[in-house]
C-alpha cells in the first residue's frame, strides 16, 4: 500500500473555501454564520459564488456547483475547502472534478453526508490524498463541533482518540444497548468511509471504495431501516465487508422504520448481519451526521482496540510546513 498523500496543516489566516456542491444551504443567514465560525477558527473565508443559487433541491446547476469546486480546487492560494450542508447533487461532479491538481496540491477538504462521495472520489482518483470525514458546517452547532473540526485540521501529529462512548444521558435514544464489539484482538487498518447511502452510489463506477485490509466506518441520517439493510447487503453482496479489516459503524441518527413492516432497529439489523458474517465489527461510535459528530481522517492507518477500547490514529492526517 503506498503512502498517503497529506495536505499541509492549516494554520492562522489560511484561506479557506466554503462550497456547496450538494443542496443548497437553507439561507443566506446560515451561510453568514458558517463564515463567521470559520473566521473563528482564525481563517480567513472565500464563500463558493454559486453557495445560494437555486436548480431544483440543488445548489445551482452541475456546472455551477463544479466550477465553486474547480476553482477552489485550481487556486493555490485557497488551503482548506469546507463543505456548508449535504443533501444530495455530489455525485453528478465526479468525472469533472480537477483531481489531477489536487494530487499535486493537495488542500484539506472537509465534509460528510453526499459530499461524502467527494471525499471518496478524491481519495481515490488521487492516489491516496488524506480527506476529512467530519461535520459540514451547517452541523457545527456547538463548542465541540467547533473544536473538532479545528483541531482535525490543524493538528500537526495525531488525532486525539475516538472512544465509544455515546451521551448515555441523551433523551433521544437508549444509546447503551448500541454499545457492542465483537474485537478480540486489536485491528489495524486505513481508514475509510461514510455516510452509507453515499458511499453505495459509488459502487459500479471508477470511484467505487476498495475495502481490502481497511478499517470501514458507515453511518446515515433520516433514512429508512429497511433501505440501509439493503445498502448493507449491496455492501455484503459484493464482498466489501468481508474483504474490510473491520466495520465501525456510528451513529445513525433519526433512522427508524418509518412505515416498513419490520420491527428491528437498525442496530439489530446490524448486529445479525455481522455475526451472520462473522466479520470483525463494533457499533457504538460518536461519528453522526446530526448527532454527534467526530472527524476520521480518510487514508491514514489507525487501529480499532479490543473490546470496545476506540478508535486510535497512528499517523498525523496533515503535513507541517
Amino acid at each position: 500500500m503506498t503512502a498517503a498523500i497529506k495536505p499541509r496543516a492549516l494554520k492562522k489566516d489560511s484561506v479557506v473555501a466554503l462550497l456547496a456542491p450538494s443542496s443548497r444551504p437553507p439561507s443566506p443567514v446560515e451561510v453568514n454564520r458558517c463564515k463567521a465560525l470559520v473566521e473563528k477558527m482564525g481563517f480567513k473565508v472565500v464563500v463558493g459564488k454559486h453557495v445560494l443559487d437555486a436548480h431544483g433541491y440543488m445548489a445551482g446547476t452541475d456546472a455551477a456547483r463544479l466550477a465553486d469546486l474547480n476553482e477552489a480546487i485550481e487556486d493555490d492560494s485557497i488551503e482548506g475547502i469546507f463543505m456548508l450542508c449535504g443533501g444530495y447533487g455530489a455525485l453528478r461532479l465526479l468525472p469533472e472534478i480537477n483531481y489531477r491538481h489536487l494530487s499535486k496540491n493537495p488542500k484539506v477538504i472537509i465534509g460528510s453526508g453526499d459530499c461524502t462521495a467527494i471525499l471518496l472520489a478524491v481519495h481515490k482518483m488521487t492516489g491516496g490524498m488524506v480527506v476529512f470525514y467530519g461535520p459540514n458546517l451547517n452541523e457545527v452547532v456547538d463548542k465541540r463541533g467547533f473544536e473538532l473540526v479545528k483541531e482535525a485540521v490543524c493538528t500537526r501529529g495525531s488525532l486525539t482518540a475516538i472512544e465509544p462512548n455515546f451521551d448515555f444521558n441523551s433523551p433521544e435514544h437508549d444509546l447503551k444497548s448500541y454499545c457492542h464489539s465483537s474485537i478480540e484482538e486489536d485491528v489495524e487498518g486505513v481508514l475509510l468511509g461514510g455516510n452509507l447511502t453515499s458511499l453505495v452510489s459509488l459502487m459500479g463506477t471508477a470511484y467505487q471504495i476498495e475495502t481490502e485490509s481497511r478499517l470501514l466506518f458507515l453511518n446515515d441520517n433520516k433514512e429508512r431501516n429497511d433501505i440501509l439493510d439493503r445498502w448493507l447487503t449491496n455492501l455484503t453482496v459484493c464482498g466489501a465487508m468481508q474483504a474490510a479489516a473491520a466495520v465501525i459503524y456510528g451513529e445513525f441518527h433519526d433512522c427508524y422504520q418509518r412505515g416498513a413492516y419490520s420491527m428491528h432497529s437498525i442496530y439489530e439489523l446490524i448486529i445479525e448481519r455481522m455475526d451472520r458474517l462473522q466479520s470483525p465489527y463494533a457499533v457504538g461510535f460518536p461519528l453522526g451526521e446530526g448527532g454527534r459528530p467526530s472527524v476520521l481522517p480518510i487514508g491514514i492507518r489507525a487501529r480499532l482496540g479490543k473490546n470496545n477500547a476506540g478508535l486510535t490514529f497512528l499517523e498525523a492526517a496533515v503535513e507541517s510546513d
